[in-house]
């Protein structure tokens, strides 16, 4: 029993359990494992983006993280713990793409804006991005900035752009500095 630390409306506070518990629903209503839902739907943009990359990828997988305890680096395997603990694959975390890729299926968000696609309808992407009512806050249902980890994506489906960074130094970005 934890006690509520806001009441309902008054803050929004990312969690990864809200993302981790869709992946959860998205596997029964399916009836699949979230990789291959995700396997098929990453065709809609030809793309390679996947959860654990193939030891034959490492060549073009950046370090996501050093293991001072272990003095290695964390290559071709999710930095996330609970993504960790869930294989590697998890609604949260854990896909491996490259930046191109990225770019391909931020084109798809833009795209299913104005007309459907793989992702769904115009309706249900505009119900994804629409900004939740809570003061300060900036969070929709579905895409949004994320200041706290190493991702950062912008789409703004007014203006059919998109942008996303990427920063491999975790522990910089955790720190809330901008190092990559």
């Amino acid at each position: 029993d934890l006690p509520i630390e806001q009441p309902p409306g008054a803050a929004s506070v990312y969690s990864d359990l809200g993302f981790m518990v869709l992946g959860f629903v998205l596997e029964v209503v399916r009836g699949a494992p979230l990789a291959d839902q995700f396997a098929v739907l990453r065709r809609a943009w030809d793309g390679a983006t996947t959860f654990n990359p193939l030891p034959t990828w490492l060549d073009r997988i950046a370090p996501t993280e050093y293991d001072a305890e272990s003095g290695v680096s964390i290559h071709g395997e999710v930095h996330d713990e609970n993504a960790r603990a869930l294989g590697g694959v998890a609604g949260h975390a854990g896909l491996f793409g490259t930046a191109g890729d990225v770019g391909s299926f931020a084109r798809l968000v833009l795209q299913t804006f104005q007309t459907e696609t793989a992702l769904g309808t115009p309706s249900v992407m505009r119900t994804f991005a629409t900004p939740c009512q809570v003061p300060s806050s900036s969070r929709a249902l579905g895409w949004h900035p994320v200041f706290h980890d190493e991702q950062q994506r912008w789409f703004n489906p007014d203006r059919r752009r998109q942008d996303h960074r990427r920063c491999n130094d975790r522990r910089s970005c955790a720190r809330g500095c901008w190092h990559c």
